[in-house]
């Protein structure tokens, strides 16, 4: 039974033997990586997701989308963790900003360029595509410039202590 038309509710479909194995597959590749309960928020509200964005008429069955989307989901979960360790090695806390470097302090002095480029990414969340348009350059050139300006706060960051 593949067909989520015939599960009445979000908890019928939950409890497919179908939709069960593929939540239990894709969540096996990355309980070394993620927060148990953040994988259950993620099967979670990806199932949701999917139950209300799911087009029989395209030809795929819902489980195979579900796994496509589940993968999507724990992928963007695990760039999170990668931008918050980054963020930590660099001694910047912008949500809590309880640690003594704030954001402030850690770019206090730098080149407007380096800075510039540092609050694009860190502070407004911009990708690396909207970081190069908002400056005039590609994604990469962006990438580089916040790779260099990553390793000016290092070094600042190590001078301070």
């Amino acid at each position: 039974m593949d067909n989520i038309e015939d599960c009445a509710n979000f908890d019928e479909v939950l409890n497919n033997q179908y939709v069960k194995g593929v939540l239990s597959k894709v969540s096996s590749f990355y309980k070394k990586s993620i927060d148990h309960d953040d994988i259950d928020s993620i099967c979670m509200t990806t199932l949701w997701r999917c139950i209300q964005n799911f087009d029989k008429s395209k030809g795929a069955k819902f489980t195979t989308f579900l796994y496509n989307q589940l993968g999507f989901a724990f992928k963007n979960e695990l760039k999170n963790i990668k931008k918050t360790i980054s963020l930590q090695d660099m001694s910047i806390d912008c949500a809590k900003s309880t640690t003594t470097d704030s954001l402030g302090d850690l770019i206090g002095g730098l080149p407007d360029s380096v800075s510039k480029i540092l609050k694009q990414r860190y502070v407004y969340n911009m990708t690396m595509v909207e970081v190069g348009k908002a400056n005039g350059y590609s994604r990469e050139t962006a990438r580089r410039r916040l790779q260099y300006a990553i390793k000016i706060c290092k070094k600042k960051h190590k001078n301070l202590s």
